[in-house]
């Protein structure tokens, strides 16, 4: 997605309530925050999608059930995140967008408006599979509520008109014991909306079993919601030939795949080491298909052991 799209006049803000989400913010770990550097990039100053300018994100964590003890992992949630913020007409405003698919058999909605228009105007979603509808419901009234604030109906309405994006990830490892119980509602989504913040006001991704993420797994391990950004040299449109400008990568990902067997950190089999030395870090899932690994791949080379969203931001 590129924000180099054409931009439009900033508009006030309705007020909004920050009801939302939020768990208690603990120090972030990380690979790095144990001396590990992987990559040649550098990271920009938040390793995270909200290093891209204006980029906000709100996100939602509920238990499934009220009944279940506070460390459960049988949780349902989602982020939402606004490539251009949530301030006024510029919230809505286009960006360049593009999509692939590389396998997999799960809903990414709005996909038909980016092939034929080339953009995307709308907030983007990340949830679990039963709650796709909800979270698409739930962007539709943040948008209409946001144009009743502007003033905006009629004609310019219809001139606005975007098809919210939305992907989804099946939770049904870890939440199946009720799978209904994992639906989010529109209101719900309202809540996560209302308590986007950009990076420069405070606002955090909350990582792994959080958001989007809630109920995932990755390569056996609570897995979920993970977020980087990188900072990257290229050409500089208005400027002379051969100059440079710094741009900002931001990735969010939203993993639910993998066996242990295929963990592999910086080009090093870190599964197979730790099955090699009798890890018990997947007995939990000794007795379920995911850990089970094929024999060989199927035909193509493409196994059919979970899903991941990757959403590609840039300035």
């Amino acid at each position: 997605m590129d924000l180099n799209h054409s931009s439009a006049s900033r508009s006030s803000a309705p007020t909004q309530s920050a009801s939302a989400t939020a768990s208690s913010q603990q120090a972030r770990m990380t690979i790095r925050s144990v001396g590990y550097t992987l990559g040649a990039l550098t990271p920009g100053p938040l390793n995270s999608i909200l290093d891209i300018p204006n980029l906000s994100v709100g996100q939602v964590t509920l238990p499934t059930s009220s009944s279940l003890p506070a460390a459960s992992t049988a949780r349902k949630g989602a982020t939402i995140v606004f490539p251009r913020g949530t301030e006024g007409l510029k919230a809505i405003t286009p960006c360049h967008a593009g999509y692939a698919v590389f396998n997999g058999n799960g809903c990414l909605t709005g996909t038909p408006q980016i092939e034929d228009w080339g953009f995307t105007n709308t907030p983007i979603g990340f949830t679990n599979s039963l709650s796709l509808g909800g979270v698409f419901d739930g962007i539709w009234d943040w948008i209409l509520d946001l144009q009743e604030s502007l003033g905006i109906s009629g004609r310019l309405q219809s001139r606005l008109y975007g098809t919210p994006v939305v992907g989804e990830t099946a939770d049904w490892l870890i939440n199946s014991a009720d799978l209904r119980a994992s639906r989010l509602s529109a209101a719900e989504i309202r809540q996560a909306c209302t308590a986007a913040k950009t990076g420069k006001l405070g606002g955090v991704v909350e990582e792994g079993q959080r958001g989007g993420g809630a109920g995932m797994t990755c390569h056996q391990f609570s897995g979920g919601t993970g977020t980087s950004s990188r900072v990257i040299r290229g050409d500089r449109p208005s400027g002379p030939e051969g100059s440079e400008k710094e741009y900002t990568l931001g990735c969010l990902v939203q993993t639910n795949y993998g066996g242990l067997v295929d963990l592999t950190i910086g080009g090093v089999p870190v599964g197979r080491l730790l099955m090699k030395s009798g890890a018990s870090a997947s007995s939990a899932f000794a007795a379920t298909p995911a850990s089970r690994q094929p024999e060989s791949q199927p035909a193509g080379g493409r196994a059919d052991d979970g899903s991941i969203l990757v959403l590609l931001v840039t300035d």
